[in-house]
Order: C-alpha cells, then sequence, then structure tokens
C-alpha cells in the first residue's frame, strides 16, 4: 500500500503512521506544519507540505498514492466551538474525494469519523449503520455532513470511498482526556467525591487507538468495503462505573464512590467553558463532558465489520487504559526532566 495520511501528527494519526510502517506499507503525510510533523513522525514517512482545505496540495501529495486516509479532527470538542470551526474537515474530505475523479490510481479513500454522527441509541439497542444520524453537537453535525458528502459522491461518481465510525476512542498521545484521568486519580488518591455527576450505570462503547487504526488498514485492503460504513469499537459496552473503576485501577488505586448530583455540576461546567474560551486554558470539565456523561446508550454494534474485514479488537478496556495510563506518566516524567513539551499535536 502506498498511502497518504492527513491529520497524521494527531493521536490517531500517529498510531496509523506506526501501524502501516510495522505492516511495511509506503507511507506519506500532508502536514501544514512540516518541521512539527517531521519533529513527531518516523524518518520513513515523507511529509508533503500542504493542507487538506487547498486543493493544489491534496492533488500534489496524492499523486502516486493507491490509498488515502482522511482522519478528522479528534481533540475532544468544547461546548463553545460553532459548527463552522469543525467545517474544515468536511472541505477537506471534498477535496480529497474530488483528487479520486482526477486520479484513478486511487482505490480506497478511508475517512473517519465516529459514533457523535449518530448520537446515542434511542432505543436502548445498539446503534447500527443503518441508524439515521441524529448529532447532538456541532462536531457531530460535522462528521455527519462529511459521511453523507462522501456516499454521495460514491453514489454519484464511483469515489472509492470508506467511512470508519468509531466509538470514543481514547489511547497513547491523545490529551484531550488527561484532565479526566486525572480528576478520577485525585478523587481516588484524596477520597474526594468525584465531579462526575450521576450513578454511573450508563453505558458506553470505547475504541482503544489501536484497535481503531489495525481496524482502518483491515477496512481499507478488504474488496468488500467500497461504499460503506463500519462502526469499530472495543466490542463490548461498558457502564460509566466501569471506565471510572478501570481508569483507577490503571493508577492501581481504590476508584472513588462518591459524586455531585448533575444540576450544579453542570452550571459549574458552562462559567468554566466560556472562560476557557477567553482565556485561552483546557477547563477540566466542559458542558458536553457532562452531557455524555449522563447521557445512556452510546453504544454500537461491530457485526458488520466483522463480517467484512473479520474486525476483531484485540485490546480490552483494561489493557488499552493500561497502556493510556502509562504513556500519560511517562510524559509527565519526561516534560519534568527536559523541561520542555512534546512538539505541538496537530489534527
Amino acid at each position: 500500500m502506498r498511502a497518504l495520511i492527513t491529520g497524521a501528527t494527531g493521536f490517531v494519526g500517529r498510531s496509523l503512521v506506526e501501524d502501516l510502517l510495522d505492516r511495511g506499507h509506503d507511507v506519506r503525510v500532508l502536514a501544514p506544519d512540516v518541521r512539527n510533523a517531521r519533529a513527531m513522525l518516523p524518518e520513513a514517512v515523507a511529509v508533503h507540505p500542504g493542507s487538506p482545505v487547498d486543493r493544489d496540495s491534496v492533488r500534489n501529495a496524492s499523486s502516486g498514492a493507491d490509498t488515502i486516509f482522511q482522519l478528522a479532527e479528534s481533540e475532544h470538542p468544547s461546548s463553545h466551538r460553532s459548527y463552522r470551526s469543525y467545517s474544515k474537515n468536511l472541505l477537506g474530505t471534498r477535496n480529497i474525494l474530488s483528487a479520486s475523479e482526477s486520479d484513478r490510481g486511487i482505490s480506497r479513500i478511508v475517512v473517519q469519523s465516529s459514533i457523535a454522527a449518530t448520537g446515542p441509541s434511542r432505543d436502548g439497542l445498539p446503534l447500527t449503520e443503518e441508524s439515521d444520524l441524529r448529532p447532538l453537537t456541532n462536531y457531530g453535525r460535522c462528521q455527519a455532513n462529511m459521511e453523507v458528502a462522501a456516499l454521495r459522491h460514491h453514489a454519484e461518481r464511483g469515489s472509492p470511498v470508506v467511512i470508519i465510525r468509531s466509538a470514543m476512542t481514547y489511547g497513547e498521545g491523545d490529551r484531550n482526556w488527561n484532565a479526566f484521568f486525572e480528576l478520577i486519580k485525585k478523587s481516588s488518591q484524596h477520597d474526594l467525591p468525584l465531579l462526575v455527576p450521576g450513578r454511573h450505570r450508563n453505558l458506553s462503547d470505547f475504541c482503544y487507538v489501536k484497535n481503531l487504526t489495525r481496524g482502518m488498514i483491515d477496512a481499507a485492503q478488504s474488496e468488500s468495503t467500497v461504499g460503506r460504513t463500519y462502526f469499530l469499537s472495543d466490542a463490548r459496552p461498558y457502564a460509566f462505573q466501569e471506565i471510572i473503576d478501570a481508569i483507577a485501577g490503571a493508577y492501581r488505586l481504590e476508584p472513588p464512590r462518591r459524586s455531585f448530583p448533575r444540576a450544579p455540576l453542570l452550571g459549574a461546567s458552562h462559567v468554566l467553558d466560556a472562560l476557557s474560551g477567553i482565556f485561552g486554558f483546557t477547563s477540566p470539565l466542559t458542558p458536553r463532558d457532562i452531557r455524555w456523561m449522563t447521557t445512556n446508550y452510546w453504544i454500537c454494534s461491530c457485526r458488520k465489520a466483522r463480517t467484512d474485514f473479520n474486525y476483531s479488537p484485540e485490546f480490552g478496556l483494561a489493557e488499552g487504559l493500561e497502556r493510556t495510563v502509562r504513556w500519560l506518566q511517562d510524559s509527565a516524567t519526561s516534560s519534568r526532566e527536559t523541561g520542555r513539551d512534546e512538539p505541538s499535536v496537530g489534527e
């Protein structure tokens, strides 16, 4: 495979680069900050300057590639961000689809979406690829529109599109979960009420980043995936209390058992979210966090992926969280020793 990746310096992108190289594939990336990309990625990766929103740079970078991975912005989106701030994902996808029209050597375009495009299940049954798109957030609405545009382009012009719709993704390299992990860690260490509302029985599916990126590669290489959409996850839903227990367990701590009521926390999260938008800090708790923590049935079925390309997640929740916590601890130690942060993570 001769793969082009957009969004390669994000945490999903870096995992995908690693997995592709491990399997012996040729990898090139499209990056707006070439210096940053070269600092973050292995030497074997060819870095092309540019952005998916620029059609010419997409066309130049994709020349000679046979597979394109269009990775959506994967940061944990705060509620104050507008639809417009995510719309570059949609524009970039359209430019990549256009590039495939003029370059018939491109045999597969893998578009990353997520469960945010559908929103949670309304009936308590796992979402399937045929479920209606009912996003709750601006982030989800942009992803839903991106999916619609990609499938329409396939139907009308034959673009070899595959859509990968992941459950909530976590793993090494994702700093968007830092605040949440620290919240659980400190509550566990000091026996404090957890700043997470509800009784923690609501169900959600998660997807460890290595399960996602290896599944994406398998989908790209399958003959039966073109024009189709697939959910990927760790293959079973978890009650929120199980997530809390597993994170605390990864830190070798007893999980917290007390929590705050939803209403005052939601009010506080709105204040913090607004202030973070003004002063540029990362809010430890956003209204979106409160909603997904207390919304039931963010659950999906991977049956179609298992049938079409033998998807079988290699890592369960406990191992995925262990690896994530270890990375967070190692990163914190490295930053303290060097006095410097890692190169900035791209989208």
